[in-house]
């Protein structure tokens, strides 16, 4: 398991896993058992983050595709490959359930509004490759490493 993230409601846990299935499950707690089987991914799912309002779950990959789907139906409602190599992290924006950016080993944040869904301009932190990201006013990084 590469990462796990809780819910808003901490009724469930997205865990992201390696291996054949390269899936994204999310746990119901506190009873430890699988709810849902989120697939997708063509490379190992790294990092999940669940949005504010709990409707949905992004997970990113080693391939830099970022997928979000929706908990009610399990759909994805996104697939996008935004970075060259892995996508190591992503996150929604505290304050706007709409909006979320990824990080990744290209250096590059990646900003996307998701009634658009069209990526701003990518933008690059000092560092060559950016590890984390995490934001919690409308269109301002807060840190990012």
């Amino acid at each position: 398991v590469y990462h796990c993230a809780v819910s808003p409601d901490r009724k469930l846990i997205a865990s992201c896993g390696s291996g054949e299935d390269r899936n994204l499950l999310i746990w119901q707690w506190p009873q430890a058992a699988v709810g849902l089987t989120l697939q997708g991914h063509r490379r190992s799912a790294v990092h999940a983050a669940f949005s504010p309002d709990g409707r949905s779950v992004a997970s990113t990959d080693l391939e830099g595709t970022l997928l979000v789907n929706d908990l009610g139906s399990g759909s994805c409602t996104l697939q996008r490959t935004l970075h060259l190599g892995a996508a190591h992290t992503t996150c929604y924006c505290q304050n706007d359930p709409n909006l979320l950016c990824t990080a990744g080993a290209d250096g590059f944040l990646q900003l996307l509004d998701l009634r658009a869904q069209i990526p701003a301009p990518a933008q690059r932190p000092a560092s060559t490759v950016a590890n984390c990201v995490e934001f919690s006013t409308v269109l301002s990084t807060r840190a990012a490493h």
